[in-house]
């Protein structure tokens, strides 16, 4: 385990610009990740579920009757 360790720990060691930049790529996807998080919150509670599930509703209705029409209209039915 130690063995390991030190492994990757002198790999790190020579290989600090791509460390550094795997710390920054993790940084920016978690702050990133959490204004997402927020916003998705955010509008959450500015619109009710009601409309959640209508929006829902209407976008997986509308997905199947194009994907019907498409594929009738590719298959001839």
């Amino acid at each position: 385990m130690s063995v390991c360790f030190l492994f990757s720990f002198s790999l790190l060691c020579c290989n600090a610009g791509l460390f550094f930049r795997f710390l920054s790529f993790l940084f920016f996807f978690l702050t990133f990740f959490r204004f997402f998080l927020s916003f998705c919150f955010l509008f959450g509670f500015l619109f009710s579920s009601f409309f959640f599930r209508f929006l829902l509703s209407s976008c997986f209705s509308f997905g199947f009757f194009f994907c019907f029409f498409l594929s009738c209209f590719l298959f001839r039915c």
